[in-house]
């Protein structure tokens, strides 16, 4: 993207590497609009991948009560003390003696 606006921005410009003078004065819209597009894809595509990457559950532990997401645990058994490893969701609805245990340590 930022190539694109430059090439808009300035069209002509001297490139040391190849000892070339590159003039894109004619087509500087095209060729800026193009790279911008290109731009874009790849940043949609990065942010895609990234939202699929967090599409996994979260699991918790019923003993140590510690998290992990299933593709770290894909036996639903706890790597750090082995006990069954529960969906997040609704979890204290589901043990709420565990949920009262909390509070009454933080107050």
């Amino acid at each position: 993207m930022f190539f694109g606006c430059v090439i808009i921005l300035n069209p002509r410009f001297y490139d040391r590497l190849w000892s070339h003078y590159w003039d894109f004065t004619d087509i500087k819209w095209l060729y800026g609009i193009v790279f911008i597009i290109i731009g874009i894809v790849f940043i949609c595509y990065a942010w895609a991948k990234k939202a699929k990457d967090f599409e996994g559950k979260f699991l918790i532990c019923t003993k140590c009560e510690e998290t992990f997401e299933e593709k770290d645990a894909p036996s639903y058994q706890c790597p750090k003390c082995n006990a069954k490893l529960e969906d997040m969701e609704g979890f204290y609805e589901r043990h709420p003696e565990l949920h009262d245990g909390e509070k009454s340590l933080n107050n």
